[in-house]
């Protein structure tokens, strides 16, 4: 079979994935995969021999994928850490946190805690200055909470909070998803209110008023899963009752959007969002407003492959040169049927070049199963750095990350513009699909603060039975301060 027709086929759907993007023994499984999908889809094409294609890839693929270096620890951190736990509202029960964000919602300078926990369908809240290390109860009678964000919806003065959630845990292309507002009242509780219902599995939702009409209309990431999926923009109008109504419009039909962070990136005054899509697609792209709530949209950078495995994004001035950039990990591991560590996965940065071009690609590091990063002067040297965390999850990946001792919370040091050094903070302990950045003591210095998704039947992937999980507490490292540079990694416990 020729190289031609293989591209041919497998380009029709996505990208075609070179065959070194996995090792030869794993080929005939992702190939079987592909023809599935391809019989679902609405192709026309005739395909060719499965035995053909897989011929085509194990020829080419190789043996084993290579193996990433460790990072070195003779440096030593520039900063000190000091790290300690949270524990759940109720201490040895299962739990999956799945989102943890510092927002300011209690009033204080100081950051409040708030975390999604997906097992009892909960948001748990740390109150900004309270000493006891426990996170409480906030709201309840949830599904599948994935992220939450702090918003005054109905603009009445008291602030709300918007919950996406995923309503089933599991892949699936099940409509349970939805968008739940929870209204803040005059009493510090929080009236529920279904926004939108029926939709695939939801990641992300943000609030804007991208229809210049003066109250805030939401974008929402349905990621869904394989055919379910969407990106929605919901209009706010008056409603008959005194409560605002949401109509629905699609704004891309694709599957896989993880986040969909709001910026006015082209500068002309109207909220744009930017969207990661992941699964097949691979993409980063802004969608531009262009006015009565109305999007362009725009591909700021695609992927070379549709294994890369986008996880992540943040929209960050990394350079300081006064443009949006974007902040990225690629480092989803669970979309094959056996485990497999790829050199590949890590954390990258898209330039944004100031015009229409397309963003460019600067590469900050590897990171096996990298999930999460985000941008901060950490060291307080004035410039900015990076904290990226790996989520590979036990028992899937227990052993593998044992063996190479896989990093699980890496410090980017920015050294001098655009030049960046790893620091490893943890090693081994890849449960953190989920951090923060923020100022939590009040001393001047950005803390880290990670949630740990442990389920030990399912490898971390998401909590499908509250049997198999076991206790993840929040994990705070302290940031005391530059270091004199004679410490290595700090080790859980130290």
């Amino acid at each position: 079979m020729s190289h031609e027709q293989v591209v041919q086929f497998c380009g029709a759907c996505h990208a075609y994935p070179p065959p070194e993007t996995f090792p030869k023994d794993y080929w005939p499984a992702e190939i079987r995969q592909g023809f599935r999908f391809f019989q679902v889809s609405n192709l026309t094409i005739v395909p060719p021999a499965y035995g053909g294609v897989v011929d085509h890839y194990t020829s080419l693929a190789p043996d084993s994928l290579p193996t990433v270096p460790r990072t070195p620890t003779d440096i030593g951190l520039p900063i000190t850490l000091r790290r300690r736990e949270l524990s759940g509202p109720r201490p040895g029960e299962p739990s999956a946190i799945a989102y943890v964000g510092m927002v300011h919602l209690s009033g204080s300078d100081s950051p409040d805690l708030l975390a999604c926990e997906m097992a009892q369908g909960e948001l748990l809240f740390r109150r900004a200055g309270d000493h006891e290390d426990r996170l409480t109860v906030l709201a309840d009678s949830l599904s599948n909470p994935a992220h939450v964000e702090v918003t005054d919806l109905d603009e009445d003065g008291v602030k709300d909070l918007l919950v996406a959630d995923l309503g089933t845990p599991e892949p699936s292309d099940d409509r349970f998803g939805s968008v739940i507002w929870l209204r803040g009242c005059e009493d510090g509780t929080y009236e529920k209110q279904i926004v939108a219902s029926g939709l695939g599995r939801v990641c992300d939702v943000q609030a804007a008023d991208f229809d210049g009409d003066d109250d805030l209309d939401l974008v929402v990431a349905v990621f869904g899963w394989r055919r379910v999926g969407e990106i929605l923009y919901l209009e706010q109008h008056p409603g008959r009752d005194g409560k605002p109504e949401f109509v629905r419009h699609q704004v891309d039909k694709r599957h896989g959007t993880i986040h969909v962070p709001v910026t006015d990136l082209n500068d002309d005054g109207r909220p744009d969002f930017v969207a990661l899509i992941s699964q097949e697609f691979e993409t980063v792209v802004a969608f531009l407003n262009v006015g009565e709530g109305k999007f362009s949209p725009r591909t700021l950078y695609t992927a070379l492959h549709p294994a890369f495995g986008f996880s992540g994004m943040q929209l960050v001035d990394l350079d300081r040169d006064g443009k949006t950039d974007i902040l990225l990990t690629n480092g989803d591991t669970y979309d094959s049927g056996s485990p497999l560590l790829r050199p590949y996965h890590g954390v990258m940065w898209l330039r944004n070049p100031g015009n229409d071009d397309l963003f460019e690609a600067n590469a900050l590091g590897s990171l096996y199963g990298a999930y999460r990063a985000l941008a901060g002067d950490l060291d307080g040297d004035g410039d900015i750095d990076v904290v990226a965390t790996s989520f590979l999850g036990e028992p899937y990946y227990g052993k593998k990350r044992r063996e190479v001792g896989a990093d699980a919370v890496v410090l980017f040091e920015q050294t001098s513009p655009g030049t960046y050094v790893s620091h490893t903070i943890e090693r081994e302990s890849c449960d953190y699909a989920s951090f923060a950045l923020g100022d939590l003591e009040g001393d001047g210095d950005l803390d880290i603060v990670a949630e740990t998704f442990r389920d030990f039947r399912f490898g971390g992937s998401f909590p499908m039975d509250p049997a198999a999980l076991v206790p993840g507490p929040v994990v705070i490292w302290e940031n005391l301060g530059p270091t004199t540079r004679s410490a290595g990694f700090v080790a859980p416990g130290d």
